[in-house]
């Protein structure tokens, strides 16, 4: 354990000097001269917006029978060129429009160099392990709601008689 003489009290102040470094920029220049500016560094809220509009999307798109499970992988890296890069204020919110700018960033030859080259493996890492948290957060509120009606099931053919006199007592006294 540290001596008390080298234990320093967290404060906010600090914490914002800290998150300054997810502010930071930089420019990437393609064959042709074009740039996109870029964030180098994900910040952990971002990520967390950018899972969570991927979940609300799947959602949406199976609303619409749109079956975006075979381009997961392209649709979360399109997302993360949404939230950290240049192009994002320029990129529709609407999911039709998004998988169209998708494709052009695709067949444009851009999606795989912004990915690749302008996106650390370990930027990109961040979604993914977000990503699992999610599911396994999803899997594990799906796993209580079962046990929850499962047990109100059980109770109700447990108590069978009960839930009757308890049915019968309020239609006498209407």
């Amino acid at each position: 354990m540290a001596s008390k003489k080298e234990l320093k009290e967290l404060k906010l102040t600090d914490v914002k000097d800290e998150v300054e470094k997810y502010k930071n920029v930089e420019i990437y220049q393609f064959e042709n001269g074009s740039t996109i500016t870029f964030a180098p560094l994900f910040s952990p809220s971002k990520v967390k917006n950018l899972v969570t509009e991927l979940h609300e999307r799947f959602g949406s798109a199976n609303e619409k029978g749109i079956d975006l499970q075979p381009i997961i992988t392209e649709y979360a890296h399109f997302l993360a060129i949404k939230y950290f890069t240049s192009l994002g204020s320029q990129i529709s919110d609407k999911l039709e429009n998004q998988l169209v700018e998708l494709e052009f960033l695709i067949d444009g030859g851009y999606f795989d160099e912004i990915v690749n080259e302008v996106f650390s493996k370990k930027e990109i890492a961040k979604i993914w392990t977000q990503l699992g948290n999610r599911i396994g957060e999803i899997e594990v509120h799906a796993k209580l709601n079962k046990q929850v009606l499962d047990t109100v099931a059980s109770l109700e053919i447990e108590n069978k008689d009960l839930f009757e006199q308890i049915k019968n007592f309020t239609s006498e006294s209407k």
